[in-house]
C-alpha cells in the first residue's frame, strides 16, 4: 500500500510504500495494521515506550482451527447448501463483448472510475436503511438487475469477498482471512426491486452463515463446467469496501491515502465493480478485462448504473423490467440521433455508380466491415468489377435474374453490386431455405445464373435437382 505523507509543519511530502503478498494480509489487516503504526510511531516520537498488548489467538490457532474444521462433518453441510444454491446455474453471464472471448484468459485489464455523486451516495444510505438493508444489499440487487438487462439473462450470480471473521478472537488478528461467495439472483419479469432486494437481503445473509466453506473447495466440489476462457461460477465480482481507516495521524504528520489503482493493467474476471463507502461519500471504479471491452463501452455500462440508482431510489415499486438502464438523453442518441441515416442521392444515379464516384472521392476510406475483415471502396469497387465481366461472359444480360445464395459477410455486398453493374437483377436466397422454398424461388423467378458459396453448394444443388 502506499501512503502519501505531509509533515504538519513543512511542505515537505514523504511516500511510505509497503509491498505486502496478499498471502500476508488482506484489507482488514491493513486497518489494523495502519492503526498499531500509527499508536507507534506516536508514542516513539514522543519518548514513550510502545507494545502491543498480547494476542489471545495467533494466526497458527486459525490455520488449526479451519483444518480441523473442513475435516469435520461441518464441510459436508456447507457443501450440502452451497450444491442447492448454485443447483443448474448458468455457466456464464453472456454480456455484449466488443470482441469475442479468448480461447484463454490473459488477465490483461484496466480500471475506470464510476462517476457518482455526492448527494447519491447519501440517499442510498437513507434508502437502505428506509428498507431495512445494508449498502452492500442495495449495490449488489441494482448490479444484478442491471447485468440483467445486459445479457438478457434472469439468472445472475455475482461473487463478493467477505472478511471471513467470525469467530471474535480473530478480529485483531493479521492475516489472510477473506473468502469469496456468491450472490444468485432471479431477475424474474414479474419482481418489483423491492421484492429483488428482499430476496437479495435474504440470499446474502444465508451466504454470510455458509462463508466458511473455502472457494476454492467449493469449486473442487461442485466440478463446474470448466474453461480456460472464463472464470468457473461467476464472471464477475462486486465487493463494497467501508472498514478502512480513511486517515491516520502520525504525532505531527498527517496521513492519507495515495491511489495508485488507475496505473493497474490487470483483471481477474470480466467485470469488478468495487465501492468505497468513507465520510465523503461513496465512490466507485470498475476492473474490467480488456480483451473483451473497450473503455468507452465500460463508460457507458458506469453511466447506465448511476442512472439505474437514482430511478431505484424514486421508484422501489417499479417492476425490474420497467426500469431504464439509459437516460432520456442517451436514449434520444441512440434511437435518433445515430438513426438519421437518411441521404440524398442523385436521381438519376443507381446505387452502383454511388459507390463507383465514392471510390474515386475517397479510395483508401473503409467501406464495409465485417467481424475482424475490413475493405476499402476502392477494393470493393475493383472486386465488384471483376465479378461483375465474370457475370457477362458468363451470359448475363438486363433481363437476367441471377440468385444470390451466401451467408452474411464481404462476399455478399460484392455479389450485389456486381449484379447490378452487369446490368441484371439479383434475387436473393436465405441460407437457412429449406430446398423446397429455395427450388420454388430459382423457378418462379428463372434465375439463369447462382452465386453461392462451397459450403452451401450441396443444398443448392438438391434445389436445383427438384
Amino acid at each position: 500500500l502506499i501512503k502519501d505523507a505531509f509533515s504538519a509543519e513543512t511542505t515537505e511530502r514523504h511516500i511510505l510504500m509497503i509491498n505486502q503478498h496478499h498471502i500476508l494480509s488482506d484489507g482488514w489487516s491493513l486497518a489494523i495494521f495502519f492503526t498499531e503504526l500509527s499508536e507507534h510511531y506516536t508514542k516513539l516520537s514522543q519518548g514513550q515506550t510502545a507494545a502491543l498488548p498480547p494476542l489471545e489467538r495467533q494466526y497458527v490457532d486459525y490455520a488449526w482451527w479451519q483444518k480441523s474444521w473442513l475435516e469435520q462433518e461441518q464441510l459436508g453441510r456447507q457443501v450440502d447448501y452451497w450444491r442447492e444454491q448454485l443447483r443448474d446455474l448458468p455457466p456464464v453471464i453472456n454480456l455484449p463483448h466488443d470482441r469475442a472471448r479468448p480461447a484463454e484468459q490473459s488477465y490483461r485489464g484496466a480500471r475506470q472510475v464510476i462517476p457518482i455523486p455526492a448527494e447519491l451516495g447519501t440517499q442510498l444510505n437513507q434508502f437502505s436503511r428506509a428498507h431495512n438493508v445494508t449498502l452492500f444489499m442495495t449495490l449488489m440487487s441494482t448490479l444484478s438487475l442491471l447485468l440483467s438487462r445486459y445479457s438478457g439473462q434472469n439468472d445472475i450470480a455475482v461473487g463478493t469477498p467477505v472478511a471471513n471473521r467470525s469467530q471474535k478472537q480473530t478480529e485483531a488478528l493479521m492475516g489472510l482471512f477473506v473468502n469469496t461467495v456468491v450472490i444468485r439472483s432471479d431477475l424474474s419479469p414479474a419482481l418489483t426491486f423491492a421484492q429483488l432486494l428482499t430476496r437479495t437481503r435474504d440470499t446474502a445473509l444465508d451466504a454470510y452463515a455458509h462463508q466458511d466453506m473455502p472457494f476454492e473447495l467449493l469449486v473442487e466440489a461442485l466440478n463446474p463446467e470448466r474453461s480456460l476462457s472464463y472464470s468457473p461460477i461467476f464472471q464477475v465480482m462486486m465487493s463494497l469496501q467501508n472498514s478502512f481507516v480513511e486517515h491516520y495521524q502520525l504525532a505531527d504528520v498527517s496521513v492519507s491515502p495515495l491511489d495508485i489503482s488507475a496505473q493497474s493493467n490487470v483483471s481477474r474476471f470480466d467485470l469488478s465493480v468495487g465501492f468505497n463507502s468513507t465520510s465523503e461519500g461513496l465512490t466507485g471504479q470498475i476492473e474490467y478485462s480488456t480483451d473483451l471491452f473497450d473503455a468507452v463501452t465500460i463508460q457507458r455500462f458506469s453511466r447506465n448504473l448511476v442512472y439505474l440508482l437514482e430511478q431505484i431510489l424514486q421508484h422501489p415499486e417499479r417492476l425490474c423490467a420497467e426500469f431504464d438502464i439509459v437516460s432520456a438523453e442517451e436514449r434520444n442518441l441512440l434511437v435518433n440521433d445515430w438513426n438519421q441515416t437518411q441521404r440524398d442521392f442523385p436521381d438519376t444515379a443507381c446505387i452502383q455508380e454511388v459507390c463507383e464516384a465514392q471510390a474515386q472521392k475517397t479510395p483508401n476510406d473503409i467501406a464495409l466491415v465485417f467481424e475482424q475483415h475490413s475493405v476499402t471502396y476502392d477494393a470493393l469497387n475493383k472486386r465488384a468489377n471483376q465479378l461483375a465481366r465474370y457475370l457477362i461472359d458468363a451470359g448475363a444480360t438486363p433481363e437476367s435474374a441471377i440468385a444470390v445464395c451466401v451467408d452474411r459477410s464481404i462476399d455478399m455486398v460484392t455479389s450485389l453490386l456486381a449484379i447490378l453493374k452487369s446490368g441484371a437483377c439479383y434475387v436473393p436466397i436465405d441460407p437457412d431455405y429449406p430446398p423446397q422454398r429455395s427450388a420454388f424461388i430459382l423457378q418462379d423467378a428463372n434465375c439463369q445464373l447462382i452465386l453461392t458459396e462451397n459450403a452451401l453448394l450441396e443444398g443448392l444443388t438438391q434445389a436445383t435437382m427438384q
